[in-house]
């Protein structure tokens, strides 16, 4: 459908650098996109197993997730689905969840990290990890370190084995006072319907972090009044316990 043309260079866009050549052979995943007005949307027969603020899934071998009538995933399999949709910016959120949501539970079952939402970056003065729910400045901050020699591994989902952390680059999404603040001129819009529109921006390949260790970590908090406290040298254990705590874990 052309409508959803759109959508898919978004996707393209958000998921550069991870692209490799297309191939449906060796995928982990394959993702099919349908206009709901043209192909039937599969119903929903039993109680949901659960609920999240965008959706409800049901079933258990085949995964039915329903975020309204016109918009529904159903999962075949571990690495086959279909996405039906009407309005092409929902459609985009709602694949854009999606297979972030997959791509990270791949990476857990295959390299048994942990997911952390956590903002990484090196500079030539150090490196970092700042822990923050949402709101609490990591995309600011990503962009304000790349404005001044610093790269990133990620502003939202960072991976650790515990010793070390590895990049996983996304687009970095700011708010419009951030775009004045850092006086940068938006790529595009990202409405959303289930969470604040934000402004999205690229960074090319040279400006993503390798894989780093470090010993600063921060612990940051949501609000007006910014706040940023470091943390002293947090061995292993007492990481994994600070993640847990709920600062923002997806």
């Amino acid at each position: 459908d052309e409508r959803f043309q759109n959508a898919l260079d978004w996707l393209s866009e958000d998921l550069k650098h991870f692209i490799s050549p297309p191939s449906t052979e060796n995928a982990d995943l394959i993702l099919e996109i349908h206009s709901s007005d043209e192909k039937g949307v599969p119903g929903k027969t039993h109680r949901a197993l659960f609920q999240t603020k965008m959706c409800k899934a049901y079933g258990f071998f085949k995964r039915l997730c329903v975020y309204d009538e016109h918009h529904q995933i159903l999962l075949n399999n571990s690495r086959q689905a279909t996405l039906w949709g009407r309005d092409p910016h929902h459609t985009y959120e709602i694949a854009w969840t999606f297979l972030i949501s997959m791509i990270c539970e791949k990476i857990e079952k295959k390299q048994h990290w942990l997911r952390i939402h956590a903002l990484g970056l090196s500079h030539p003065q150090g490196r970092v990890v700042y822990l923050a729910p949402s709101g609490g400045g990591k995309s600011f901050l990503a962009a304000q370190a790349m404005q001044n020699q610093g790269r990133i591994l990620s502003d939202e989902i960072l991976w650790t084995d515990g010793k070390r952390f590895y990049p996983f680059p996304l687009r970095i999404a700011l708010k419009n006072d951030s775009c004045e603040k850092l006086k940068l001129t938006s790529e595009r819009k990202f409405s959303r319907k289930f969470f604040e529109s934000k402004n999205l921006f690229s960074f090319e390949s040279h400006r993503i972090s390798p894989a780093m260790e470090t010993q600063i970590v921060f612990l940051g908090s949501q609000g007006r009044n910014f706040s940023l406290k470091p943390a002293d040298i947090i061995d292993r254990l007492q990481f994994y316990w600070l993640a847990s705590l709920g600062l923002g874990l997806p």
